[in-house]
């Protein structure tokens, strides 16, 4: 009994820990994004948060996390999946409490008593890549996604 609620202890704490700001190395598509910056084809501060939403969506991480997920929460009782944004560059206008230099985003599933983070995302502007959090080495790691939406911010960012 000591062994579940020390299991459950640790469960909980780790599932409530916020993403660290270490950074592990960087793929080879954060330097192609770099230098798009760089060539002024892409504005840094050009974003919003349903960009960082297709960003994260477009990546194959997403894809396979979400593979299926629906359905199996429906038949568990749950309403849906969905992306939650905890923390935004503009969080005044976009009604969240707290201000970050990057989007930090989470995966849930959603039940009637509550929401089970699956994962948790970071989109940083700057540096234009794409993060998934590693909750046991506690720090980002990059991850592919379309390149090609960082050209498109007119399409989502109005």
């Amino acid at each position: 009994m000591k062994h579940i609620i020390f299991l459950l202890a640790v469960i909980v704490v780790a599932c409530n820990s916020q993403p660290s700001k270490q950074v592990s190395d960087s793929s080879a598509s954060d330097s192609n994004a770099t230098e798009l910056v760089e060539k002024g084809q892409v504005e840094k501060n050009n974003f919003c948060n349903e960009l960082a939403e297709e960003i994260l969506k477009s990546s194959p991480r997403y894809k396979k996390l979400t593979e299926g997920l629906t359905q199996a929460v429906k038949r568990n009782g749950g309403s849906s999946v969905s992306i939650t944004m905890e923390k935004s560059p503009d969080a005044s206008g976009n009604n969240l409490q707290e201000h970050s230099a990057s989007y930090e985003m989470q995966l849930t599933e959603n039940y009637p008593d509550r929401q089970v983070s699956i994962a948790r995302f970071v989109f940083d502007p700057a540096k234009t890549q794409l993060y998934e959090y590693d909750i046991i080495a506690d720090s980002l790691k990059s991850i592919p996604f379309d390149q090609a939406l960082l050209n498109n911010a007119q399409d989502y960012c109005k």
